[in-house]
């Protein structure tokens, strides 16, 4: 059958005007990609006076120089001439090739525009001498090159197939690629640190422009042929008169503009101008501003099912709720949300922090509409891999009264600091974290500025009748259904301790709910790849990381994040919300389970361990890269994710296994501390203390390396064996050389979490102690009394806001009386 001529024409690129205005002004905001190829440097002249060659030029070249049999395979030449030719000879030919010392005006127009990042396959200096012609400094980087180092800079050119200046006789056979048509190796580019960055780069892109440049690879096919989100904001700017060839293959992966580099750089020189943003537009890159608005629609019991499972909720339907409008109960309103606001109009910087799934992020919206509803100007922090300080310098010079919130500002030391150091007076911070970081960091903190404290772990009476009225409408109560609502609140307040977390764990093993999750998994867990997805999701949210593709991608070990199976897998996406081509999930709670009751132990073991192996030969990148391979050695992440099922065994193979994939652990304490903990949560004692003196060894090899982490542990030893010892005398001694050590240490929450163990020995051995025993004991609780009430009045803890603080507190005042009691008595 013979096809229709009107088919082959109407594959002809016509240049559609609307689409490519739409093109110019996101490059114009400074956000957009700019990927060059071969066909960027035409007009270009080296210092031969010629045109860099194409890729079968430079095979005919190599053939000549080689004196073999003319081919334009460029891979078998460059391949069959190193085999017997010269390397001195082949980078001479190849430096006098691709060294540029002419570029037109169209170059300077495109390369002196302002690109979020510029990637290119050719090997030649047409960016950067181009650039510099207009008084621009674009540095030259290869593959080889650390993101860590480059990413957050500003006019970098990435040379994904190596760069002429930095070819040598040493990089000619590998980072050098001499591969056809000068397109991206498949052993490279994908398995380089750069091709993380470059996927972020692809999301984080207002515009994906394609300049001279085919799109022959595979890989990058993959990803912005299934990700419906590229293809919107993909530009390809090819020479007039293209092939129908071309503009078929091109046209599936977005808007083709055959109109050559002189009219796109003419264009985009006008658009620049044109739509420069005044002081007030200035884009920003990392925050976002909030925006009050509502929803018309009425939530449905299937979302608000939705919603405690993965915590998807719109802020539309945060604001209706702050407004008093919940037809049916969705969202608890929290009574601190009164204090937050109180403290921000004292101009109060505010931490709120909470145990895992308590509901912080849920409250951080609530705050932000709230603060917005009454007039405050709101930004919150998405974008991490943006520039957050030139954000802050840009809202700092508006010179309005604005609060900016940060969820985990834990991965944002470096911003807090320059905001310390900036002290904008108009300006005050409401961030977030989980306790264990923050009480790991609020001495940090309070270094910087000062800042009030907020707790939410616990639900008032109040807030839990209304989470009572929330689970009542969608009957999640299973077999407690039939109890009135004051037995009800009666059971959350005993049995969960108050606190959203464990009530929802409760709920999530309820029968019914198992039976919706399991059906929903079995038909995920057949595909592998999906399955690898969920399992990249729930470490992610666990870790409280962001679920940006490109990290599930990295940590799945495959792209098909991207593909459309996963958008038209309708029981994935009632697992996992997907929206505008990110996950929104948003419950580290539902993760949890997930990991803990549907992952086999071993298959977590396997992915764990296959990640820190990937991410210590990439020598973590980035920051989220390596506060991810940190977390993946932390004893209370990996107990967490693992069910209680020969728990001990799986730990014991999974620290066993860790140190064989990653040798230089061996040598490090922290990794003996973390093993070590894992063996006392068992009481295996004895290992305990063999790899805690490890640990005590290798740290005295290390310059300056602080130990108060091994002490405070082995003293947990020490306390712990002191409950246990039938000698008296022994007990006591125990107890004394734990003290011993704790007392030295920072008066932080880690040093005060071991007091509770002071109560049991009290009440175990303290009856047996000698009289002199019972003196001493009397002396270390006084004195580590003392030591509380130091802390709190230099604002290094907080006995109202931390639950551990106020429970050591508590027992030791209890001991103190009780002994003066049985004195006096």
């Amino acid at each position: 059958m013979e096809l229709p001529k009107e088919l082959f024409s109407n594959l002809r690129a016509t240049f559609d005007e609307k689409s490519f205005n739409d093109a110019l002004k996101r490059i114009s905001t400074g956000k957009a990609m700019l990927f060059t190829g071969a066909g960027f440097s035409f007009g270009a002249k080296n210092i031969k006076g010629q045109e860099p060659p194409r890729a079968a030029d430079l095979a005919l070249q190599i053939s000549n120089l080689g004196g073999f049999s003319e081919d334009e395979d460029l891979r078998f030449a460059a391949d069959y001439y190193l085999s017997f030719g010269s390397k001195e000879s082949l980078i001479k030919l190849l430096k006098e090739n691709y060294t540029l010392i002419s570029t037109t005006a169209s170059h300077e127009t495109i390369s002196s525009s302002q690109w979020r990042r510029i990637y290119t396959t050719n090997y030649d200096n047409s960016i950067e001498l181009s650039a510099n012609k207009k008084g621009i400094i674009i540095e030259q980087i290869t593959t080889k090159d650390s993101p860590e180092k480059y990413y957050k800079k500003n006019n970098i050119c990435v040379h994904i197939n190596g760069s002429i200046t930095s070819i040598s006789e040493e990089s000619i056979e590998s980072d050098f690629k001499l591969s056809t048509s000068s397109y991206i190796a498949p052993d490279s580019f994908t398995t380089s640190a750069w091709y993380y960055s470059f996927k972020k780069d692809l999301e984080r892109s207002s515009a994906i422009v394609f300049v001279g440049y085919s799109l022959y690879d595979i890989e990058i096919q993959k990803i912005l042929f299934g990700y419906p989100e590229f293809k919107s904001k993909t530009f390809f700017v090819i020479a007039t008169n293209p092939s129908q060839k071309e503009v078929f293959s091109l046209s599936k992966f977005g808007t083709v503009f055959p109109i050559g580099i002189d009219f796109f750089a003419e264009k985009l020189a006008g658009a620049i101008e044109k739509y420069k943003p005044s002081k007030e537009e200035q884009t920003l890159q990392s925050f976002l501003k909030y925006e009050n608005n509502s929803s018309e629609n009425d939530f449905t019991d299937s979302e608000i099912i939705r919603f405690l499972l993965n915590g998807e909720i719109e802020n539309e339907r945060i604001n209706n709720a702050i407004t008093g409008i919940q037809k049916l109960p969705y969202l608890i309103i929290r009574e601190n949300i009164s204090r937050a606001t109180k403290l921000i109009s004292d101009k109060k910087n505010i931490v709120i922090f909470s145990e895992l799934g308590n509901g912080k992020t849920i409250f951080l919206k609530e705050l932000a509409s709230y603060l917005s509803l009454n007039g405050h100007n709101i930004y919150s922090l998405e974008d991490s891999e943006g520039d957050y300080i030139d954000d802050l310098e840009k809202i700092s010079s508006l010179d309005v009264n604005t609060i900016l919130i940060i969820d985990g500002y834990e991965k944002y030391l470096d911003f807090i600091g320059y905001f310390g150091n900036l002290n904008p007076n108009k300006i005050r911070l409401i961030l977030s974290s989980r306790t264990a970081s923050h009480e790991h960091l609020r001495s940090t903190l309070s270094n910087i500025f000062n800042f009030r404290e907020i707790n939410i772990d616990l639900l008032s009476e109040n807030e839990v009748l209304d989470f009572i009225k929330i689970i009542d409408n969608i009957g999640w109560w299973g077999d407690l259904a039939r109890l009135s609502s004051t037995l009800k609140t009666r059971k959350i307040q005993d049995d969960y301790k108050n606190q959203i977390s464990l009530t929802l764990l409760s709920l999530f093993n309820a029968p019914q709910i198992k039976i919706r999750i399991s059906s929903l998994i079995e038909t995920i867990f057949k595909d592998d790849a999906l399955k690898n997805i969920a399992f990249a999701i729930c470490i992610l949210e666990i870790l409280d990381l962001p679920l940006k593709p490109s990290l599930i991608s990295e940590i799945s070990f495959s792209d098909d994040i991207y593909s459309p199976k996963l958008r038209e897998n309708k029981q994935f996406c009632q697992l996992f919300s997907i929206k505008d081509g990110e996950i929104k999930s948003k419950s580290s709670i539902f993760s949890t389970m997930l990991l803990r009751d549907y992952f086999s132990p071993s298959f977590i073991i396997s992915k764990l361990l296959d990640i820190v192996e990937k991410y210590e030969k990439l020598n973590k990148n980035s920051h989220i890269e390596g506060q991810l391979f940190k977390s993946l050695l932390r004893f209370s992440f990996v107990e967490r994710m693992l069910s209680d099922k020969n728990k001990k065994n799986n730990l014991e193979r999974y620290y066993q296994d860790l140190k064989i994939r990653v040798q230089w652990l061996k040598n490090e304490p922290h990794y003996w501390l973390q093993y070590a903990m894992s063996k006392i949560t068992f009481k295996e004692y004895e290992n305990a203390q063999a790899m805690l003196l490890q640990a005590y060894s290798l740290a005295k090899n290390k310059s300056n390396y602080d130990i108060s982490n091994i002490d405070t542990q082995q003293a947990r030893i020490f306390l712990l064996r002191s409950i246990e010892e039938t000698n008296p005398t022994e007990s006591a001694n125990l107890f004394i050389n734990a003290h011993k050590l704790l007392k030295p240490l920072a008066n932080d929450v880690y040093k005060f979490r071991q007091v509770t163990l002071y109560d049991e020995v009290y009440k175990a051995k303290y009856p047996e102690f000698s009289k002199k025993n019972q003196v001493n004991f009397e002396h270390a609780c006084k004195n580590m009394k003392e030591s509380l009430d130091d802390a709190e009045l230099h604002g290094f803890i907080n006995v109202t806001e931390q639950k551990v603080i106020s429970l050591a507190m508590e027992k030791l005042t209890v001991i103190i009386k009780l002994i003066q009691d049985s004195r006096n008595s």
